[in-house]
């Protein structure tokens, strides 16, 4: 690849947008990802942080059951929080579990806002919502833990969230998702179980780890990174599958670097 060539111009400007960002990746057979969580008063007005866990009912209604109330208990403690499991068959409606979870945010789980939705786990192959970016169209569980002022809205009639126009990606909670990649339930639940009896060494302090921390004031970065920058940054974000497989075209090679076309 010559220096000099807009192909090499091209992943060099990658390369150095997103190392301005930290990733935090784990490589696993299942793996947790955290967002930003919204306080929204909690503290002030003394409303109990809520937790849901989502479990796939398959997983729920074997063997692995003792293990996902065990780590209920260890996330109720560590929090602390108010934790409810749901059962959650594999055909369920991702709506119905959209507007389940914007129910726990917006009025808590007695519906008497005692208690404000804080954060999601899915456990096992949870049915994730099918989004609507220009037409493109990809599961995410981003609808999940987008519940005010969404970006992606329920449509009817395509029977999908449809992205809309003029609207950032803000979640309200954090979410997480244990997963196994195996294909037979029985491995499943035996690579699970592996896992949950070391989670649970973690909080049972039997299990430690050299003194590491991650830190991210999230809030802060928002604040001191410039708007033409977070812009360009989500315009790359966007055009993530394009970038990926290579699909370059005049269009996208004017939306990624507009000054090119000045």
């Amino acid at each position: 690849m010559k220096k000099g060539s807009p192909y090499f111009r091209i992943c060099l400007r990658l390369k150095r947008l997103l190392c301005a960002f930290l990733i935090l990746f784990i490589q696993a057979p299942y793996a947790v990802f955290y967002v930003e969580a919204a306080t929204r008063e909690t503290v002030k007005n003394k409303v109990e942080p809520l937790v849901a866990v989502l479990v796939e009912a398959e997983l729920a209604g074997s063997s692995l059951r003792s293990h996902i109330d065990r780590y209920i208990e260890d996330v109720r403690e560590s929090l602390p929080a108010h934790v409810v499991s749901v059962s959650i068959p594999k055909d369920a409606s991702p709506l119905e579990i959209y507007e389940g979870l914007k129910h726990f945010y917006l009025s808590g789980v007695e519906s008497d806002e005692k208690t404000q939705l804080q954060g999601v786990v899915l456990v096992g192959d949870v049915p994730l919502p099918v989004i609507d970016k220009d037409g493109v169209l990809y599961p995410s569980v981003f609808p999940y833990i987008d519940l005010e002022d969404e970006v992606y809205q329920w449509d009817q009639a395509e029977n999908r969230f449809v992205y809309r126009e003029g609207h950032f990606m803000k979640p309200e909670i954090w979410h997480g998702v244990i997963k196994s990649a195996l294909p037979a339930l029985k491995d499943q639940v035996k690579e699970l179980e592996a896992y949950f009896v070391e989670n649970h060494k973690v909080h049972s302090e039997d299990r430690t780890y050299s003194p590491r921390v991650f830190l991210a004031d999230l809030e802060a970065q928002r604040k001191v990174i410039p708007e033409e920058f977070a812009k360009q940054y989500r315009t790359w974000i966007e055009h993530a599958d394009d970038i990926v497989y290579h699909r370059w075209s005049a269009e996208l090679l004017e939306d990624l670097f507009p000054e090119w076309s000045k």
